[in-house]
């Protein structure tokens, strides 16, 4: 089913073309039936009434939209017009969010399916930017205006057939300067075995670190992008990582440069391959092994995926590669590490390919397995109870009859298990996106 509407103006004849996609054939109905008129709340002009209000710089504790604006896609192809004020050279996070939008973590409460920024005009009428690839239920650009004044944000959905309509927030907010620059003047360094922070501010926006390696020696550089405590940890870019879906876009390790500015080491792989499932990453993790002393300089950036780039605040490591590869717990029977029914257990996230293993003995009966971080602000965001494992090291179903754990927090992962027989069983830990830190794991009786 295709669909589409029309507005006319005058009383006349008027012509509707009908191709196929491609080299299909065949017959098609064509109907024509008249649509009830439906108020609209805002017009696709700059007669709106609606005014969106700049918000200040995200923080870890998420985007602040108190300016923003909610509106409604009454009809296919409606287009709502909100005016903005922006200053000349700042840079701005504009977000259009639908239902799916994942920086409201349970819903957030608006309908509209498929969000689309169908441009930013000036005073004048001018397109001057848009965003035509909704990511994960939002669509969000950043621009920076080439003069002060008044704009207009025009909101709507992609494509224009089928019933898409819906409610909808647009946001708008001011992004932070840049912290670091991108070659040898930048301030940023990092000392082996130490960690640095930033932010990744703007599109296009790449930082460099400054680090001392010794010849020989082969070290290993990790990024971490899932260490705040906030909501969301970084502004726009997020995966939904709950579906467990490949992360196209986030902050990512670039090149290695000497001093003199000349790249020396590409990142492990040719394009980007990052697997949730099995930790396959070539924009995390880094080795290197330099063949002469001397200062050399790690690039971190935005990966961009259909138009979209990830800000937002990230945290990269840098360790010789016998430090890189200790680990507290094995990922097998042979694990130390134990947890009991009512007494948790911690361990730590050491690097982004980690998997600790616990062992537990557990009566016959249900049970709830929950894993947080234990320091939000630095630990992981997301601790991820991953895979549960038989006395033999034979893996188990994670499918539960009952689903999962309700009460179900952001910061809490919690996986049910059920045993008709009392036994030893391993429970596998590791982290759901790429944080890295400590972690706590506790079992209890599963009261539901």
């Amino acid at each position: 089913l295709q669909e589409a509407t029309a507005k006319v103006n005058r009383t006349g004849t008027f012509y509707v073309e009908v191709s196929a996609i491609g080299t299909y054939t065949g017959t098609y109905t064509l109907t024509v039936v008249e649509v009830p008129t439906v108020p609209d709340d805002f017009p696709h002009d700059s007669t709106t009434s609606g005014i969106v209000t700049v918000g200040p710089v995200p923080t870890s504790s998420g985007i602040d939209a108190t300016g923003a604006v909610t509106g409604k896609i009454e009809t296919v192809g409606d287009v709502d017009w909100f005016a903005v004020s922006l200053e000349a050279g700042k840079n701005y996070l504009i977000i259009q969010s639908g239902f799916a939008s994942p920086y409201f973590y349970g819903g957030s409460g608006y309908t509209l399916a498929i969000p689309v920024i169908e441009g930013v005009y000036d005073a004048d009428g001018n397109r001057l930017a848009w965003c035509s690839w909704p990511f994960s239920g939002d669509c969000w650009i950043t621009f920076q205006p080439g003069a002060s004044g008044t704009y207009y944000i025009a909101a709507s959905r992609r494509g224009f057939t089928g019933s898409g309509t819906g409610t909808y927030r647009v946001a708008v907010n001011l992004l932070p300067e840049d912290d670091y620059a991108a070659d040898t003047t930048t301030t940023g360094t990092l000392a082996v075995g130490g960690t640095a922070s930033g932010v990744i501010g703007t599109s296009g926006d790449v930082d460099w670190f400054a680090a001392t390696l010794t010849a020989g020696e082969s070290y290993v550089f990790e990024l971490d992008v899932d260490f705040h405590g906030g909501d969301p940890p970084y502004y726009v870019g997020r995966p939904h990582y709950l579906l467990g879906f490949r992360q196209f876009s986030n902050v990512r390790l670039g090149a290695l440069y000497d001093v003199a500015g000349n790249r020396t080491a590409p990142r492990d792989c040719p394009r980007p391959e990052i697997h949730v499932d099995d930790y396959t990453s070539c924009d995390y993790r880094l080795s290197y092994t330099p063949a002469s002393s001397g200062t050399y300089y790690i690039a971190l950036g935005g990966e961009a995926f259909r138009g979209h780039v990830a800000l937002g605040p990230y945290r990269v490591t840098l360790k010789t590669a016998a430090n890189a590869s200790q680990d507290d717990f094995p990922a097998d029977v042979t694990t130390t590490g134990t947890v009991a029914i009512d007494a948790p257990a911690t361990g730590s996230i050491e690097s982004i390919k980690d998997r600790d293993w616990f062992r537990v003995s557990l009566p016959a009966g249900n049970y709830r397995f929950e894993a947080t971080g234990v320091d939000p602000e630095q630990d992981p965001r997301h601790p991820w109870i991953r895979r549960y494992y038989a006395a033999d090291g034979s893996r188990l179903s994670m499918l539960h009859p009952r689903g999962g754990c309700s009460g179900r927090q952001w910061h809490l992962n919690c996986k049910r298990f059920t045993t008709d027989t009392a036994g030893v069983f391993y429970v596998e830990v590791s982290n759901a996106t790429y944080g890295i830190g400590d972690y706590q794991l506790r079992v209890r009786p599963d009261p539901d």
